[in-house]
């Protein structure tokens, strides 16, 4: 798959030149590379956003994923879904702002 392909299904929108040449140096891949020093997931409360329309990682696999915090470690998970691809805090930047206030406000 091209990276303009990528690029596409990951950001859901067609980037200027100069954006695209910034997104080939993003990546995250340091963070899944080291064992992590601080389990916050046990200690703060969790807010997961399900994005529905993901191409990167399914819905369903998001699901297992709070499946996962909620009866392996014990934690209570504030679930919520969006219509959204992988990035919706660039594709449906208001409502993720109006969540996060929300959040923040309970």
């Amino acid at each position: 798959m091209g990276f303009e392909v990528t690029l596409f299904i990951v950001h859901e929108v067609s980037l200027p030149k100069h954006a695209r040449t910034g997104m080939r140096e993003v990546n995250s891949a340091i963070s899944f590379t080291r064992k992590a020093t601080f389990e916050g997931y046990k200690n703060f409360a969790i807010s997961y956003l399900i994005c529905m329309e993901d191409k990167c990682v399914f819905p369903e696999l998001q699901q297992r994923i709070v499946n996962i915090l909620v009866n392996e470690a014990g934690v209570d998970v504030d679930v919520h879904k969006m219509q959204s691809g992988h990035c919706p805090s660039i594709s449906r930047t208001k409502n993720v702002g109006f969540l996060i206030r929300r959040l923040v406000r309970e």
